[in-house]
C-alpha cells in the first residue's frame, strides 16, 4: 500500500499502472483515493505544509495553488470526514477481500467483528 498525491485524476492510472511487468507478476494496483476535505487535510498537517503554502513559501501544494481532481473510476474511496480510520481500514480490508488479495481467516480487528466474505 502507497500513499500518492496525484492532483489529476487522469494521472493515476498511469501512476498505478506504469509497467505490463506487474501484471505479469500477479500485481493488480487498487487505487482507494482519500476524500477528505482541505480544512481537514489543513488542521492534520503536522509538517505546516499547508501554512507554508498559503504564506507563499512553497509552490504546487495540491489543493491549495495546485488544482486537485478527483480520479475518474475509482475502486474505492475513503471518506476520512465521514468515517474513522478503523471504519476506512474496515473498507480497505473488505475490498481487498472482494478482490481476492486476502483471504478471512475468522479473525477480528479490535472494535470490529471478524470480516466475512
Amino acid at each position: 500500500m502507497i500513499n500518492l498525491i496525484p492532483p489529476y485524476g487522469g494521472r493515476l492510472v498511469d501512476l498505478l499502472v506504469a509497467s505490463e511487468e506487474r501484471y505479469e507478476l500477479g500485481y493488480m494496483p487498487t487505487a482507494a483515493p482519500l476524500d477528505s476535505p482541505l480544512d481537514a487535510c489543513e488542521q492534520r498537517d503536522s509538517r505546516g505544509l499547508y501554512a507554508k503554502a498559503r504564506r507563499g513559501e512553497i509552490k504546487g501544494l495540491t489543493g491549495i495553488d495546485d488544482p486537485y481532481e478527483r480520479p475518474l473510476n475509482p475502486e474505492i474511496t475513503l471518506d476520512t470526514a465521514l468515517h474513522t480510520a478503523e471504519e476506512n481500514s474496515r473498507a480497505i480490508l473488505e475490498h481487498l477481500l472482494g478482490r481476492g488479495f486476502i483471504r478471512d481467516q475468522g479473525t477480528s480487528l479490535p472494535g470490529t467483528d471478524a470480516i466475512s466474505t
